[in-house]
């Protein structure tokens, strides 16, 4: 119940009370995330062992998927390379482990029978990573990183086969954000490619390729023409 002086403030305009009581659910939401924080860390079990791990930074409205590339050490990311469109982490390619680094947007892929170990963040608001196909769902929050493990027991192409004749054939496994960030929630969304071995093995090396005409790029001269 909305005291006194709050109706004074909105009036009686039930828009505005809905605001009001959405802005105080978030507050205490927040609240509540932060101070259970430590108990969701020690559920995770942020020891178990992992085959591959991938860091997911999260954005309204899109997903940042960073890979450590062949070395398997993440580059440093730095806030004032951030880029929207060349380079949204800020990933600095001059960083020990950075030169093989690559990041995908909306695009998950990751082997079959393999420990996966996501490392979840965001830049701006609270997000919700969600993988409904796999049962896998974890906040994402600004200033943490979270880290969430499961592993994937069929291909894409196993699920699409097992779907025929439902009302989910030829629809693959998605990427959701499960908490209202904004206005562009309803888009944002990434997809899940789960390859078997050789599969990602040659998705690899496609992104090792892209990484080989970046630098290329970036060592043209002008004065070359």
């Amino acid at each position: 119940m909305l005291k006194d002086d709050q109706l004074l403030l909105f009036g009686r305009n039930p828009s505005a009370l809905v605001i009001s009581a959405y802005a105080q659910f978030e507050n205490f939401n927040i609240l509540t995330l932060y101070r259970n924080y430590d108990l969701k860390y020690d559920k995770l079990n942020v020891d178990a062992v992992s085959d591959l791990e991938i860091r997911v930074v999260a954005q309204q409205f899109q997903w940042n998927i960073h890979y450590p590339g062949e070395d398997g050490i993440f580059g440093q990311t730095r806030p004032n390379l951030v880029d929207e469109v060349e380079n949204p982490i800020g990933l600095d390619r001059s960083s020990t482990g950075g030169a093989d680094d690559f990041v995908t947007i909306n695009q998950l892929h990751i082997p079959v029978d393999t420990k996966i170990r996501l490392d979840l963040t965001s830049k701006d608001v609270i997000h919700s990573f969600s993988l409904p196909e796999l049962r896998v769902k974890q906040d994402a929050i600004p200033g943490m990183i979270i880290p969430v493990h499961f592993e994937a027991t069929m291909t894409s192409e196993e699920f699409l086969a097992e779907m025929v004749g439902t009302p989910r054939e030829s629809k693959g496994l998605e990427i959701s954000c499960a908490q209202l960030c904004g206005l562009g929630h309803y888009r944002m969304r990434g997809f899940l490619t789960i390859h078997d071995d050789q599969g990602y093995a040659d998705w690899i090396e496609e992104q090792k390729a892209y990484i080989e005409e970046e630098d290329d790029e970036d060592d043209w001269d002008d004065d070359d023409w």
